[in-house]
C-alpha cells in the first residue's frame, strides 16, 4: 500500500545530531551566537565615532563593545540555547533608550559638570534630562545575521 511506511530512529545517533554541541546542531547555534556577538560589537558605540542625540558628542568609552559576551547553555527541557549578553550596567539605557527624567543629586547637594552649551561648570540641585535615543547594537547584530540569508 502506498500510505505504509516504516520508521526507524537511532535514538543515540539523533540525540548527538540535535541535542549535543558537537553535533550540527550545536555548531550550528555556536556558530549563529558567535557571529551575532562579532557584529553587536561592530554596531557597539566606541569612541571616536560619530555622536549621537541634540548634543552630536560622542561619549563613548568602549565598555559596551568590550563588555559583549556569548553563552552556549541548555534550557531546563535540555534544548540548547545561545545567549549573547551585554555586560555593563548602562547597556540597557543605550540599547532601548531614554525618556526624558529628572536627576536630583543624592549623595552632594549640587550635581557638578561641565555643560558645552554654556562652556563652563556648572552646578545644579537638580536637572531635567531630555532623554537619550536608542541605540539598539544587539537587534543590529542579530538582525546582521539571521537577515543576510
Amino acid at each position: 500500500m502506498a500510505d505504509d511506511f516504516i520508521y526507524v530512529e537511532h535514538v543515540a545517533a539523533m540525540r548527538n545530531l540535535t541535542k549535543s554541541w558537537t553535533g550540527p546542531v550545536g555548531q550550528h547555534i555556536k556558530r549563529k551566537t558567535t557571529d551575532t556577538a562579532f557584529h553587536a560589537r561592530i554596531y557597539a558605540p566606541k569612541p571616536g565615532g560619530v555622536g549621537h542625540g541634540r548634543t552630536k558628542i560622542n561619549f563613548a568609552t568602549g565598555e559596551l563593545a568590550g563588555g559583549i559576551i556569548t553563552n552556549q547553555t541548555r534550557s531546563q527541557t535540555g534544548e540548547l540555547e545561545g545567549h549573547v549578553i551585554a555586560v555593563p550596567k548602562h547597556a540597557l539605557f543605550v540599547h532601548n533608550g531614554t525618556k526624558p527624567h529628572v536627576i536630583k543629586a543624592k549623595r552632594a547637594p549640587y550635581l557638578v559638570f561641565f555643560w558645552h552649551r554654556v562652556g563652563r561648570v556648572v552646578s545644579f540641585k537638580s536637572v531635567n534630562h531630555p532623554g537619550t535615543p536608542a541605540d539598539p547594537f544587539l537587534a543590529k547584530g542579530l538582525d546582521k545575521v539571521f537577515r543576510r540569508q
